[in-house]
């Protein structure tokens, strides 16, 4: 089975980045693999985690970066710990720090005015609905406004969006002129 390799999408070397496929293809297990290894680089802040709602974050806390911490290996010495809305890692000689933020779309007025200096990643998993009535009013305009909050006149922040192939009804593909045969058959976007 062919799994899902961030590596090619990032030598376009594009602010926006739609990585949609198959389920169970590892979309999510590599951005969270990429958001994990730039937060610990930096000892700081690195990545927004943005979900819809704020009942989809809660099963994130806690256990988030397990799968890719006991796959890849790579997080050998690293203890990794949510608290509130902060993912956050400790070496085994230091004091946690914090990696990335999880948010809820919901709650995007929140983060205003909140710095992020060392941001390079923010990722919105699962940004299209398999239920079209799941996108919250003016959900657009909610997602640009978060957006602009977090970077902050920044250039260098790339942004992921992540999603199974459900549906071309959706308020981002409208957006951005996006049409089926735009897509391609059988890849990765």
């Amino acid at each position: 089975m062919l799994y899902y390799s961030p590596d090619q999408i990032l030598t376009y070397n594009r602010p926006l980045n739609l990585v949609i496929g198959d389920r169970g293809v590892g979309k999510t297990f590599a951005i969270t693999d990429l958001c994990m290894s730039a937060g610990c680089a930096i000892n700081d802040e690195a990545f927004a985690w943005v979900r819809r709602y704020k009942e989809d974050l809660a099963p994130l806390k806690g256990t988030w970066w397990k799968d890719v911490q006991d796959v890849t290996g790579k997080y050998k010495g690293i203890t990794f710990t949510s608290q509130k809305s902060q993912i956050m890692a400790k070496r085994a000689d230091g004091k946690p720090f914090p990696i990335g933020s999880l948010m809820a779309l919901t709650e995007y007025q929140r983060w205003k005015s909140v710095p992020h200096p060392h941001l390079k990643y923010i990722v919105f998993d699962e940004f299209m609905a398999e239920d079209t009535s799941k996108y919250l009013p003016n959900e657009l305009q909610k997602w640009l406004n978060l957006i602009d909050s977090l970077m902050r006149m920044k250039s260098d922040v790339k942004i992921f969006m992540l999603s199974n192939s459900v549906t071309m009804a959706n308020p981002y593909f409208e957006w951005l002129g996006l049409k089926g045969n735009d897509l391609g058959q059988g890849g990765f976007i």
